[in-house]
């Protein structure tokens, strides 16, 4: 299973794109409220509309994944690079961040089923049990990666958005 080349790219894939969207996690609060000019108290409130987006994207996502994984998993990608390109200009209106917080975890959980259909469909026969637990392990290695990725990173002086493509380079 691990020596079939379309494995390996699909565990990769989760991992990357799982680090990019865990990255951006990581300095949201930061980003409402340094940059974005929220209070600590609105943080809370935003965070339950990611989480609303989250849900939403992951069923949405499901069904496309179901009807063509392929299709979703670009799709999904194309879509959070947008919403990540688009925050880094509207950071500083209130209610467009907010929307695009939600988009963000639409678009960021939307990719989970597609990821998950296509490990599986690349395993297709034997070993697909494994490669599902590879790629819950991959989603891990993402978070790892973040970790170290932002342990080298000042988010107090410049977040994601210190440069306005930085948000493209965490995706």
């Amino acid at each position: 299973m691990l020596g079939r080349g379309s494995v390996l790219l699909s565990l990769l894939t989760t991992a990357l794109g799982w680090a990019g969207l865990s990255m951006m996690l990581t300095y949201l609060g930061p980003i409402l409220t340094r940059i974005g000019g929220f209070s600590e108290t609105a943080v809370s409130p935003i965070l339950i509309v990611l989480g609303a987006g989250m849900v939403l994207g992951n069923i949405v996502g499901r069904k496309m994944a179901d009807r063509h994984a392929v299709s979703a998993l670009f799709g999904s990608l194309a879509c959070r690079a947008a919403v990540l390109a688009t925050m880094t200009w509207a950071v500083h209106q209130k209610t467009a961040i907010v929307l695009l917080v939600a988009c963000l975890g639409a678009a960021g959980f939307g990719i989970a089923p597609a990821l998950q259909m296509q490990v599986l469909g690349a395993a297709e026969g034997t070993g697909q049990s494994l490669a599902s637990s590879f790629n819950i392990a991959a989603f891990n290695l993402g978070r790892a990666i973040r970790r170290v990725a932002r342990s080298h990173r000042d988010p107090s002086r410049t977040g994601p958005f210190g440069h306005p493509l930085g948000c493209l380079v965490d995706a």
